[in-house]
């Protein structure tokens, strides 16, 4: 009997090791992954444009481990950041894909803020989707979730993204009035960067409606908090609407001084976007002078930074969409070895319980 119970107890033993060791070792090791620093993900934040596909890589890396761990509000911030990158890249199909996977879980999780921020980012990819029907009852919902946290940031941020919606759409009045009310919520929190914002985007509503004086005072002041700011970058695109005044009002000497200045700090900062557009201003003042040799000058370097432009942000696309459609398989056929690794494990741990299970018999018997 002795005998029968010290091999009973060995042979249990040894089931439960292997038993252990298939099939409950793979959770011990999921538990073990240690956090990722936030400064990785901050990382990535900041090589969304200039590097798309090496940032996806590193946030990919931060979702497998957030996904493994169950931590699912750090997997939802990934998901998240993930819309954005290919938002950026005009990928708007996957930027939603994981907008909605974000949505999902913050709703799950009723963090009613990240639910609010999330439904602006999607809004704001069906508004560049040229999917306009959809966008405005989440840019609406998003609104009245931020009045009900009283959350001011929150409030002006969408009232600016709406004024700037209908500004696209041609409302000008309406859109007027929503950044009004943006500019309200800003001044009570004394958010500078947002008034600036504000400011610019309600003076480039007043050229649009050829009210040029009240458009210069907002160009002005947008300038003026920017330089207090030392925001360089945002110093650019106000230069150079106030160029454009002077240029739509007859100045041409003005316009050109002040073009010239947008030129230069674009060329400085190493922003094409906003050197294209100086250079474009540039070509048509020269033109209205008659100096046709700078007008085609500025006209070919405007033509020129766009197309090299357009070729660098497609070629970023066009890596990120390879980037992430590799991942994607290499997750599929990841998943299909686990899957048939499983069944090799069940059928040996199978095998190996009947063997043990006759030698139990065998002992028995004797």
């Amino acid at each position: 009997m002795y005998v029968y119970n010290k091999f009973f107890v060995i042979g249990v033993s040894i089931a439960c090791c292997f038993l252990f060791t298939f099939f409950g070792g793979s959770s011990c090791l999921s538990a073990n992954v240690k956090n990722s620093p936030k400064e990785t993900l901050s990382y990535a934040e900041r090589l969304v444009l200039t590097n798309p596909d090496s940032a996806f890589l590193l946030i990919q890396k931060l979702r497998k481990e957030y996904s493994d761990r169950k931590d699912v509000h750090a997997l939802a911030v990934c998901n998240q950041q993930l819309g954005k990158i290919f938002h950026y890249q005009g990928a708007y199909a996957q930027a939603l894909t994981f907008y909605l996977k974000a949505d999902k879980i913050f709703r799950k999780e009723k963090d009613r803020l990240l639910i609010a921020q999330n439904l602006n980012n999607i809004a704001q990819t069906y508004s560049s989707a040229h999917l306009k029907q959809k966008s405005l009852p989440m840019f609406k919902e998003a609104l009245k979730i931020f009045q009900e946290l009283r959350n001011d940031k929150g409030i002006a941020k969408t009232y600016s993204i709406l004024g700037k919606f209908f500004e696209k759409k041609g409302t000008y009045d309406i859109s007027f009035g929503y950044q009004q009310l943006a500019l309200q919520h800003y001044k009570k929190i004394n958010d500078s960067l947002g008034l600036a914002k504000v400011y610019n985007d309600i003076g480039s509503i007043l050229e649009r409606k050829r009210q040029y004086n009240d458009a210069l005072k907002y160009f002005t002041l947008a300038l003026s908090i920017n330089e207090s700011l030392d925001n360089r970058l945002g110093q650019i695109g106000n230069i150079n609407n106030i160029g454009d005044f002077y240029r739509k009002t007859g100045d041409y000497r003005k316009a050109l001084s002040a073009t010239m200045q947008a030129k230069s700090l674009a060329i400085e900062l190493k922003s094409k976007r906003e050197l294209i557009s100086a250079c474009d201003n540039l070509a048509q003042t020269y033109k209205l002078i008659g100096n046709t040799d700078s007008a085609y000058y500025y006209s070919q370097t405007a033509s020129k930074n766009y197309h090299q432009t357009f070729k660098e942000e497609s070629s970023k696309q066009i890596n990120l969409l390879q980037t992430f459609f590799e991942v994607e398989r290499k997750d599929s056929e990841i998943q299909q070895l686990k899957v048939d690794k499983k069944i090799t494990l069940i059928s040996t741990g199978s095998v190996v319980a009947i063997c043990l299970l006759l030698i139990l018999l065998g002992f028995k018997s004797r």
